[in-house]
């Protein structure tokens, strides 16, 4: 894991100081990454996460944006360790028209893959396209050119 100063500028590009802006959530991620999981629990850990994540997407099909906000934002709250909850919310935040949001969720995405998973400087690289094109209006793209994205029965 990267070591950024509280004091230094935010990885998210906010343009704030880290300990303003995405410190909070970082560690939050890193004290539940200390924590190793049990093997008994970890069917269920994962489970509860993949199930949180097909609510967000079902309730995405359903255009049901505060419904699907809520839940990312409970899947961010359950699983602070896993990226995927800053994700869906940028993704319902594109679906719902919330350009501007979506741009500074999927930024604060990239900065979690770079800080916390330095393994995912891919992922990182797209999610920062997706806030690029939020901030020109534009849909999100999906890494194999799809706008609206896999269709959920494929996961």
């Amino acid at each position: 894991m990267n070591k950024i100063g509280r004091n230094q500028p935010c990885p998210c590009g906010s343009g704030r100081k880290y300990k303003l802006c995405c410190l909070s959530l970082h560690d939050r991620a890193r004290a539940a990454l200390a924590v190793p999981l049990p093997f008994d629990r970890f069917d269920e850990h994962y489970e509860h996460l993949d199930a949180l994540i097909d609510t967000v997407l079902d309730r995405l099909d359903e255009r049901r944006y505060e419904e699907a906000e809520k839940t990312a934002l409970q899947l961010m709250e359950e699983h602070p360790e896993d990226p995927e909850g800053l994700e869906r919310l940028a993704q319902v935040y594109d679906a719902w028209g919330k350009k501007e949001q979506a741009a500074r969720v999927f930024r604060q995405a990239a900065a979690f893959q770079e800080v916390l998973i330095p393994i995912n400087r891919q992922t990182a690289a797209w999610l920062r396209e997706q806030a690029d094109r939020m901030d020109q209006g534009l849909d999100m793209v999906w890494p194999d050119g799809d706008l609206d994205g896999p269709d959920v029965d494929d996961w």
